[in-house]
């Protein structure tokens, strides 16, 4: 952690997945709190800004593409993988739902059970 918070490594593992671009100001920001590569560039604050400021699809895709491009010209942040969940069920589970991020909902499921 000594090196961590000043930003003193060459590398660090951070796991996080979003519905959403807008997780981008988090790791991206300025002020971003999970910004473990310390970017601080007012062209990214302002391009962040306006992604989470407008609701157009097409405007939204345009200002999240700039960045993905200064973070492929930068790189800030390495994309390595993406989590898997894996979730096993049967014909006596019923109800079982999944929310955007593929974490199951469990609160809706019930079980048959057939005693024998």
């Amino acid at each position: 952690m000594e090196s961590y918070t000043p930003g003193t490594f060459d590398l660090t593992d951070w796991g996080f997945a979003s519905v959403d671009a807008d997780v981008l100001r988090a790791h991206l920001g300025t002020d971003g709190y999970q910004n473990a590569a310390h970017v601080s560039d007012p062209d990214v604050d302002e391009l962040l800004a306006q992604g989470v400021a407008t609701a157009d699809l097409d405007d939204r895709h345009a200002i999240y593409s700039e960045l993905q491009q200064w973070n492929n010209d930068n790189v800030a942040i390495v994309p390595l993988y993406v989590p898997a969940f894996i979730t096993a069920s049967n014909e006596q589970i019923l109800g079982l739902t999944f929310d955007a991020y593929g974490w199951p909902l469990f609160y809706t499921a019930t079980t048959t059970i057939v005693e024998g």
